[in-house]
Order: C-alpha cells, then sequence, then structure tokens
C-alpha cells in the first residue's frame, strides 16, 4: 500500500489558498481556529491536507446550515 506523501505550503500559499491575508491566518492559528502549522527556524510552513480538510470543512457548516 502506498501513502500519500505529506506536502508542506508557506504561509503566503495558505493565505492565498483560503483568500485571506497572512495576518488574517496568524491570528486565527493563535485563537485555535485554524490549524497550527510546522516551524521550522524562519520558516513557517503549514500541511496541505490539513488546509484542505478545514476548507471541507467550512463548506460541510455552510451546507447544513441552509
Amino acid at each position: 500500500m502506498e501513502s500519500t506523501p505529506v506536502r508542506l505550503i508557506s504561509l503566503t500559499v495558505t493565505a492565498n489558498r483560503v483568500n485571506r491575508s497572512r495576518w488574517w491566518v496568524t491570528d486565527e492559528v493563535r485563537a485555535g481556529r485554524f490549524p497550527r502549522p510546522i516551524r521550522d527556524g524562519n520558516r513557517t510552513d503549514f500541511v496541505e491536507s490539513e488546509i484542505d480538510a478545514w476548507i471541507r470543512e467550512r463548506a460541510a457548516r455552510r451546507d447544513a446550515a441552509a
């Protein structure tokens, strides 16, 4: 069985993916409402699959409220 590799994406790419600012992402992480990044020195990266799951969860909440 082949596992899917984990892909890291930068803070800038993450912010663009959710159509928000880098500051918004940082604030949401601090508030516990957004997936936590992996920090390595000066880099702040996010696990792509966690960001995709966050987007899907928001879409599911939207659909459930309709």
